[in-house]
């Protein structure tokens, strides 16, 4: 641990030991959802972040287009988004999200939300607060690393 500031490394420790559980529990509420969390990623990111087309979808999730591509059709599969086609651009289609899909994607926020908030029941308003700052730094960190 030398020339390493301590209260980085006991963080890094926290969140190394904690994030297996919130995965193994995250991905517990993509199951009864019937879902995988790249497939819930996918659907809101077409939803949310208006990635309506196949490049910017395969962009924004970090996977080629190859990928995104066969992830897409397993989502029109299922009935949670369509493809329509676009007039002025045939090659690509533009995507949307089905009635079905917006569905499964809200339910599956909302039972993660409460069960994360389930989890923070014995953190103060203060504590919460310091909480989503800190997240949120950390995923601006991670993005600007990707990039």
């Amino acid at each position: 641990m030398t020339d390493m500031n301590p209260s980085k490394f006991f963080a890094a420790q926290a969140l190394h030991q904690v994030l297996p559980m919130l995965d193994r529990t995250m991905r517990q509420i993509e199951q009864r959802a019937g879902a995988t969390g790249q497939q819930l990623s996918a659907i809101a990111a077409i939803s949310e972040f208006g990635k309506d087309r196949l490049h910017l979808l395969a962009s924004h999730e970090g996977v080629s287009r190859p990928t995104m591509s066969r992830l897409v059709n397993t989502l029109e599969a299922r009935g949670w988004v369509e493809k329509h086609s676009d007039k002025g651009d045939r090659r690509t289609p533009r995507l949307s999200v089905t009635e079905t899909g917006q569905t499964i994607l809200v339910e599956s926020c909302e039972e993660r939300t409460q069960i994360l908030m389930t989890l923070m029941n014995g953190l103060s308003d203060e504590e919460c607060a310091m909480l989503n700052n800190c997240l949120r730094k950390l995923s601006a960190a991670h993005r600007s690393r990707s990039r």
